[in-house]
Order: C-alpha cells, then structure tokens, then sequence
C-alpha cells in the first residue's frame, strides 16, 4: 500500500515536473522567436536606410533672362520721320514735297489717310526744333512702339509760336532690319517733372573731430583740381578714383556743402558741393561729389558714390 502511494506521489511528481518543464521551454522558445523577429526588423531597416533611394522634392526656378534689342535704327528713323513729318512750307511745292516725303517712312494706307490732312490754302509755316525720344518698346514680335516729343516753331503771318507735343507712333521692321511706320502718330502722355527729393545729407556727430580736417583737405583738393595733372592727383586720389579734367576756365570759389557719414572699413562718406566760376560763360557752377575718403599717411579719395557702403 505504501509502495503503490509512493508509486503514485513519484508519478505524480514526475509528471509535475515534465509539465513544468514542458512550460518553461515555451516560453524560451517564445522568447527567443521574438528577439529574432526583434534583430531581424532592426537588420532590414538598416538594410533599407542604406539603400534605400534618396527622393526629395526638387524646385525647379524659371530664369528669365532680358536679352538685350538694339533699337538705334528705330530711333534714327522715328526721329527723321518726326522732322520730316511736323515740318513743312505752305506753298503749293512746298506741301506737295511733304506729301512726297510721307513715302520714305509710312505705308500706303498711311500716306492716303494724311493727304487730307492740310487744307489747300494752308496759312501756317512750320519748323522742327527738336525731336526727343522717350522711350521705345517691344510691341510683338517684329513691331516698337515709340513715344516721342517734338518742337514746332509755328509762323503764321508775323505771329511765331512755339509748340511742343508728344506722341505715340508704332514702327513695324522686317526680317531685312528695313523699317516703316504702322501707326500715325497719336496723342500721348508727356513725361513730368517726378515729386522725389532724395533725403538731406546731414554729417554724423560722432565725426565732428574728423569734421575741420577734412573741409581742409577738400578745400585745399578742389582749389587745384580743375588744372591738377595725374601726377598731381596721386597726392589727393588712390587708383584714379577721380579723372584729370584740365579746365583751366573753372576758378575755384569755395565749398558750398559738407556732410560726413561713416562707411565701411574705417572709411568716411563726404557729400560735397563746391562752387566754381566760369571765366567764359561768367556763370557760378554748382557741382556736386559723393566721395569716399580714407585716412593713411594723410586723407585720400579712394572711390566715389555711396551705393554698397
């Protein structure tokens, strides 16, 4: 009986522990499939960092570039129409010379749509004192559109009159650079005085100790410029920053403006106006410099114009 009951609890220890065993190995087995699965996820996300392909948004900018157009024709020859368009004599040959003259610049239809434009008994006689051209444009692929200015000295009778007026004409020009106008000349806007008053040059404070110095210097400079020679200037002006302009008609009067700024690199910006007298036409010249001067030895101009300082 004790032998069967021992027989039994050694069975049912034995069989304790194959299920305890059976268990402990699954979890093992577990475990380890999943730091597999674990090494295995870490291994293809390297992999694919590294040859993975680089893909990135890429921007693509228009550059437009201006090409530059050669209008000089267009203006030599919208000028020498104006001349010959807005002059003429009020005589019979005179006005048939006029209408003659409308060949050389407008086409056909053109020519017959101003050949009613004066009157048989015309009374005014009209001379060209300037032609002006303010601008020319691109007006399709082989047109310009032009504006210009003119000025007519109107006789009529004993009474002179001098007349300006702005206009708006189209020239066409073929593939041979041969030119003719497209347009008659219309009524155009003309160009005005701009309000813009560009700001006071004033001098820095903190330059007042530099200020006497200075005006010595640029006095002492403009006395001699207008007759100084290139070896001359050396002395006042680094790597020709101001050009010889031997003009021995100006005489120096005096400075008119002075107004220190500070630049870059130790250097100072000097607004000047110096005032000279024309010993021909009498007049007093106002002329204005923006310099840029640097002190070594002594005080020199090394550049001129502000802009980038």
């Amino acid at each position: 009986m004790f032998k069967k009951k021992e027989k039994i609890e050694g069975a049912v220890k034995t069989k304790e522990k194959r299920i305890r065993t059976v268990k402990v190995n699954t979890h093992k087995k577990c475990v380890l499939f999943l730091w597999i699965l674990l090494l295995g996820s870490l291994a293809f996300a390297v992999y694919k960092n590294f040859t993975a392909v680089d893909s990135h948004t890429v921007h693509e900018t228009e550059r437009i570039e201006e090409k530059l157009v050669d209008t000089n024709a267009v203006e030599t020859f919208t000028r020498s129409f104006a001349w010959n368009y807005y002059g003429w004599e009020n005589s019979r040959e005179g006005l048939e010379k006029w209408q003659e003259s409308l060949k050389n610049y407008m086409t056909e239809d053109l020519q017959k749509l101003n050949m009613s434009s004066m009157p048989s008994g015309l009374s005014t006689l009209s001379r060209v004192t300037s032609v002006d051209i303010w601008s020319v444009k691109k007006a399709g692929k082989s047109e310009y559109e032009v504006v210009y200015s003119v000025w007519q000295e109107i006789t009529e009778g004993k009474e002179v009159q001098y007349i300006p007026g702005t206009y708006l004409t189209r020239v066409h020009e073929d593939s041979k650079g041969n030119l003719v106008i497209v347009q008659n000349p219309s009524l155009y806007r003309s160009p005005e005085v701009s309000d813009y008053r560009p700001k006071e040059p004033v001098s820095d404070s903190n330059l007042m100790d530099k200020q006497d110095e200075i005006v010595v210097f640029l006095d002492t400079f403009f006395k001699m410029y207008p007759v100084a020679t290139d070896n001359e200037l050396e002395f006042y002006v680094a790597d020709s920053a101001l050009p010889s302009v031997n003009m021995e008609r100006y005489q120096y009067n005096k400075l008119e403006q002075v107004a220190l700024n500070e630049g870059a690199d130790d250097t100072v910006k000097a607004a000047v106006t110096v005032s000279y007298l024309d010993t021909v036409t009498k007049l007093t010249q106002y002329n204005q410099f923006e310099l840029i001067l640097k002190k070594g030895d002594n005080w020199k101009i090394i550049g001129t114009g502000f802009t980038g300082q």
